[in-house]
């Protein structure tokens, strides 16, 4: 008896010991399992999945250049302007909300802006740009760089543009001081440089234009919005608003402090960016 009963309990020991070996998944091992990391989805399925198309974009200047569009890729210029960048395109009235990382609807355009919205006087210290002015006979080119500074005229607190311009014999300096709310023209004054020479005197303020002197009214002039358009000027390729004034027809770019184009309605003369800082 003694034997059997060693027997029956080495016996149970032994089941439960090969019970508790075979013990089914679900217990504590499972408990303790780390579960796998969540995988990030990547830009070109956030693209897609929020109704873009993924597609490419030529060399850009700076992520403002493309408003409608989530650059995936990496962005940069080559010198025949030929690069490539992945963008994420979402669509007719749509646009990239990189806080949200996804398309949504954009808001109508105003149809009028501020002049104040175009000329960034305050965010620009110089610009450059190249003057075409057709005629009958031949089509004249030549650039002008000018800088700006603040000034008061009479108490009427302005900025004081200087332009200089450089012509085959010779030079001219030119003196603008614009009112920094109308932006009308308040005075002008010129130096010209010829073979040798130098002559002095006052200036005469432009009637048509931004800073024209004929304009009447306290407050900054308005534009109206034209629609949108690529333009390329010699500072590069850009995505701008298009706005109309007296005529007068403006190209503006989000990213730049001072137009990208302007045209004068009549043909006299068109002005192209080619630098600010």
């Amino acid at each position: 008896m003694k034997v059997q009963a060693m027997f029956l309990i080495l016996l149970v020991g032994a089941i439960l010991l090969v019970g508790c070996a075979q013990q089914p998944p679900g217990g504590n091992q499972t408990q303790n399992q780390t579960p796998p990391p969540s995988q990030t989805p990547t830009k070109e399925e956030v693209c897609l999945s929020s109704g873009g198309t993924i597609a490419t974009q030529s060399c850009c200047l700076s992520a403002g250049d493309f408003p409608n569009t989530c650059l995936i890729g990496a962005c940069g210029c080559s010198s025949d302007n030929s690069h490539n960048v992945k963008a994420c395109n979402c669509g007719e009235g749509k646009c990239w909300d990189s806080s949200k990382s996804q398309c949504v609807a954009v808001q109508a355009q105003p149809a009028s802006v501020d002049m104040s919205q175009i000329y960034k006087y305050g965010s620009v210290h110089s610009y450059e740009y190249n003057v075409t002015t057709p005629s009958a006979e031949q089509t004249t080119s030549f650039d002008f760089k000018s800088t700006l500074t603040s000034d008061t005229v009479n108490g009427t607190a302005a900025w004081l543009e200087q332009t200089d311009i450089t012509m085959q014999g010779g030079s001219v300096t030119l003196k603008t001081w614009i009112d920094k709310v109308t932006y009308n023209c308040l005075k002008m004054s010129s130096v010209i440089n010829y073979e040798g020479q130098t002559i002095e005197q006052p200036g005469t303020c432009p009637t048509t234009g931004p800073n024209s002197a004929s304009r009447t009214g306290t407050a900054t002039p308005t534009m109206t919005f034209v629609g949108t358009e690529s333009v390329t000027v010699p500072a590069g390729t850009f995505s701008c608003n298009k706005y109309s004034l007296e005529n007068v027809t403006f190209w503006s770019a989000s990213s730049v402090p001072v137009p990208v184009k302007i045209a004068y309605g009549d043909g006299s003369m068109t002005m192209e960016l080619v630098g600010y800082t």
